[in-house]
């Protein structure tokens, strides 16, 4: 394999990937930004981006991680090693969930796997109970495109088990467009760092996330009606 280094990272590629310097542009674009969120100035140890051109390759490697040892369909990207793995785009599109992928939404889930590394850097390690806040910055700090959507499920429903809950993408970025708009910066720094402290706000920000997705919509309803 080929490798691209910066100071932050180490890129693992197939030189025959027509993508990769979109994404390493990309990533170079965005990568200062992302830090600046979380106050990383440097790392110790560079990020290390595999990208997998092998289906079984990538199932091999994400399984022993996988709580439940379920492979799903929508599993292209992960973290769990503490570096970035991610099948390459064509084996993306070989798959029923992302076979429409076009190259923007590649290189976002790219930036939102950085951002979840980012927020275990300055968590310390990769366990959570609280996977909804993890990837509400990461959906939205990422760019993806998401809809505000009415969160209709429990915040222990989120917390217990995040992989089941319908829309559990939409409701995380709902619930982080309000947090980043919302709450001021060194506090979700503070519950990004600290569970704790987490936990304490997390009923809170639920609850009025919940109130603000069913006021987004409305707005949003009303000002369609007023251009008819």
């Amino acid at each position: 394999m080929e490798i691209y280094e910066n100071n932050f990272l180490i890129l693992m590629y197939n030189k025959k990937d027509s993508n990769i310097k979109e994404i390493i542009k990309t990533i170079n674009d965005r990568i200062i930004e992302i830090a600046n969120f979380f106050g990383i100035t440097q790392i110790k140890d560079k990020i290390k981006i595999k990208i997998y051109y092998s289906q079984e390759e990538f199932q091999k490697y994400l399984i022993p991680f996988l709580y439940d040892g379920k492979y799903y369909d929508w599993m292209i990207a992960s973290t769990h090693d503490g570096n970035i793995n991610i099948l390459s785009l064509d084996n993306c599109r070989q798959t029923n969930s992302h076979k429409d992928m076009n190259k923007k939404e590649y290189i976002d889930i790219i930036i939102h796997e950085f951002v979840h590394k980012f927020h275990q850097l300055v968590k310390g390690d990769n366990k959570t109970e609280n996977a909804w806040f993890h990837e509400a910055l990461a959906t939205n700090l990422s760019n993806e495109y998401y809809d505000v959507i009415p969160i209709s499920c429990t915040l222990d429903e989120l917390k217990q088990d995040y992989n089941s809950v319908d829309n559990r993408y939409d409701i995380s970025y709902t619930i982080g467009k309000y947090l980043l708009e919302n709450y001021p910066h060194n506090l979700i720094l503070s519950m990004c760092k600290d569970e704790k402290i987490l936990e304490e706000q997390a009923k809170k920000i639920f609850e009025e996330a919940k109130l603000y997705s069913q006021e987004y919509l409305a707005d949003k309803s009303s000002s369609s009606n007023r251009k008819i």
